[in-house]
């Protein structure tokens, strides 16, 4: 199957990114870092994994504070 990111994964980053998220990518992996100042961990995914689901939970109770969720294109923030 490779490395190759799923267009959801790679349309979230790219929603992430834009909100003030960081993504380092390492080894297989990619990396979400919070925002700038919002103390709260970072989250560990593999870029093929098709169920993103897990991402937005832990994104949607960890970076709340600091992210618009109205602006992330991603159905289950607007749930």
């Amino acid at each position: 199957m490779g490395n190759k990111n799923t267009k959801h994964c790679d349309k979230l980053k790219r929603d992430l990114v834009k909100q003030g998220c960081r993504i380092k990518e390492k080894r297989n992996n990619i990396l979400l870092l919070p925002p700038l100042g919002v103390d709260a961990p970072p989250y560990t995914w593999h870029p093929s994994d098709k169920h993103i689901g897990p991402v937005v939970d832990f994104v949607k109770k960890h970076y709340a504070s600091a992210l618009d969720f109205s602006k992330l294109s991603h159905r289950r923030f607007k749930e």
